[in-house]
């Protein structure tokens, strides 16, 4: 069992900062798959409460107190994941800066092949594979390209480098001067409240690997994550794949002129049409997957248009 201890220079080699928000039965489990990871090891818990109103702090303070884990509990009130990771960041005394969700259970063996993962390949980020925790059963109607879009990822069983393949932002690790030297995460993305922003940590990734850094993959570095029954939904993926498509504008947006996405929004909507025509088309009961996933592509498309749309009558009325 790790023990969350600190080394003989003062320091910890983990840091696993946890970003919450209104889910305190799930941050139990997932402080507790903390507290009961294989060791020894040093490192400690930074848990950064962004304004929850539920029993967070309750939970907190529990597990404060419990001499497996070096737990430092934070409130940020600026509302939003990105806001909160860089505040989980600053307060890191790790090398390494490791971040789970939290609705994800980690394996007893995550933080010993996160470290195992840096100590053995030049990296400066690390992933590993998510398995869901079905609420209910899989829907037959929930293609294996959607799996991402409710945090499900398997990129095989052998470790490798990730080129076009990214982790998730459930289930990754970065090196702190990385992360320092990039500025973090970038707070026009991510989640905040009951919006479906998303892509802050694809948008951090992308700059990592165009500054030269590398991605690694590690199988065994495993967290379960939590997939309740609202998310494995027809409503939810539609309205979770139109903003897909406006957290891509968004990016694209923070380092691309209007003109190059306004021809991309061009294009995609040129996209969208021959997508929802093969989702229509495909009405086999073998095919309803596949019909559903074009669905899900052809709102992207929707949703990149209407926030470049958006941008474009913003940028004109500061005329």
């Amino acid at each position: 069992m790790i023990r969350s201890q600190r080394n003989s220079s003062g320091n910890v080699s983990i840091s696993v900062v946890i970003s919450t928000y209104n889910r305190a039965s799930s941050l139990d489990l997932a402080l507790e798959s903390l507290a009961t990871q294989n060791g020894p090891l040093p490192f400690e818990v930074i848990l950064v409460d962004n304004n929850s109103t539920d029993q967070t702090q309750q939970i907190a303070r529990k597990w404060s107190t419990d001499s497996r884990l070096l737990l430092k509990s934070i409130v940020e009130e600026r509302q939003g994941i990105s806001y909160a990771r860089n505040t989980g960041i600053d307060a890191a005394s790790g090398q390494i800066v490791a971040f789970l969700d939290d609705d994800a259970i980690a394996a007893e063996v995550w933080l010993e092949s996160i470290l195992d993962s840096f100590q053995s390949h030049d990296a400066q980020c690390v992933g590993g594979r998510v398995d869901p925790i079905w609420e209910t059963p899989r829907p037959t109607w929930l293609h294996d390209r959607l799996l991402f879009a409710v945090s499900v990822v398997d990129h095989g069983n052998s470790p490798r480098e990730l080129v076009s393949a990214y982790p998730l932002g459930c289930n990754f690790a970065v090196l702190r001067c990385t992360l320092k030297e990039l500025g973090g995460f970038q707070p026009a993305l991510g989640r905040i409240r009951g919006q479906l922003l998303s892509g802050e940590e694809l948008e951090f990734f992308q700059r990592l690997q165009k500054r030269g850094g590398r991605i690694y993959y590690n199988p065994r570095m495993l967290v379960r994550h939590l997939v309740p029954s609202t998310r494995a939904s027809k409503p939810y993926l539609r309205r979770r794949r139109y903003w897909d498509g406006r957290s891509t504008a968004i990016r694209d947006s923070l380092h691309r002129g209007l003109g190059y996405r306004v021809a991309m929004a061009g294009g995609r909507v040129f996209a969208a049409i021959p997508f929802y025509i093969m989702a229509m088309s495909l009405t086999g009961i073998h095919q309803v997957g596949l019909s559903f996933y074009y669905q899900c592509q052809a709102l992207k498309s929707i949703g990149y248009v209407a926030q470049t749309a958006n941008d474009g009558l913003s940028s004109l009325r500061r005329l």
